[in-house]
């Protein structure tokens, strides 16, 4: 699996301070002054069972890792972009998580665990100015199978205006089968596809037919589709990402868009002098 390397680390880390719970602060890297103003917090739980396999010993763990926010009613607007499941916060999260595989090793039937479970969130701030924010989120976990679950998920923020922003705030509606066909080539010249061949074979498109999805980003650059695992493509194929530069997307911005799109291109500007 391609993101091991990335997970071992971590199972290194959580077994070397079982139970520790921390709290990083990390100074945001803003493009101008305005900007929000957040640091990085962390946590880290582990469980007390040891896990052999081989020569190493690991414990399973549940870590998350995001920006808290200055301003209390912009980390009430992202709460659901991190806690996908609805949990209330760090604590709840982590003890519910490591109850879960304690209760499952303590059973006799199954007491004999090869492998420890991990769950790792992991958001970062990818776009920041005086409008607009701009979240990634990772969530990673693993409890049991042949392989463990990698979600990303993007969110975007007016934070002026305290809402999410939907496509159909920066697209143009009737634009949008002009975006999607734009988008569509990208992907087919992604693939090495030729402009007739069929997406039913080998995709998961319904009834072959391309698709944008909700999982969108606003970049300093571009404006992205992540497409999940399984989303699109068989486990094995990964994630697709597509990228459409603001300079290809004149035509199709809604007012606001366009506004958005100036407001990230002077922001880029301030931030490079």
């Amino acid at each position: 699996m391609k993101y091991l390397p990335f997970v071992f680390l971590f199972l290194i880390y959580a077994c070397t301070h079982t139970g520790e719970q921390t709290s990083k602060n990390k100074s945001s890297d803003t493009l101008n002054s305005d900007t929000l103003s957040y640091t990085y917090q962390e946590l880290t739980k582990a469980s007390k069972y040891l896990v052999e396999n081989g020569t190493s010993v690991d414990s399973t763990y549940f870590r998350v890792y995001h920006p808290k926010f200055l301003d209390a009613v912009i980390t009430g607007l992202v709460h659901s972009a991190i806690w996908l499941e609805g949990e209330d916060g760090f604590e709840e999260a982590a003890q519910a998580f490591i109850e879960g595989y304690d209760e499952f090793v303590e059973e006799e039937s199954t007491h004999r665990v090869s492998m420890p479970w991990f769950k790792e969130i992991q958001s970062s701030v990818c776009l920041n100015t005086p409008r607009l924010l701009t979240l990634k989120t990772t969530y990673q976990q693993y409890t049991g199978g042949a392989h463990g679950n990698t979600v990303v998920i993007w969110s975007n923020y007016d934070v002026v205006q305290h809402q999410k922003i939907q496509l159909s705030d920066f697209i143009i509606k009737e634009k949008l089968p002009a975006l999607t066909k734009m988008a569509e080539q990208q992907f087919r010249k992604m693939e090495n596809l030729a402009d007739t061949a069929s997406l039913e074979k080998d995709f998961f498109f319904e009834r072959g037919i391309f698709a944008l999805n909700d999982n969108f980003g606003l970049t300093k650059d571009e404006l992205l589709f992540y497409y999940n695992e399984y989303e699109i493509k068989p486990y094995s194929e990964g994630s697709t990402t597509i990228k459409l530069p603001y300079a290809d997307l004149k035509d199709f911005l809604s007012n606001r868009g366009k506004e958005y799109v100036k407001e990230i291109e002077r922001a880029v500007i301030d931030g490079k002098k």
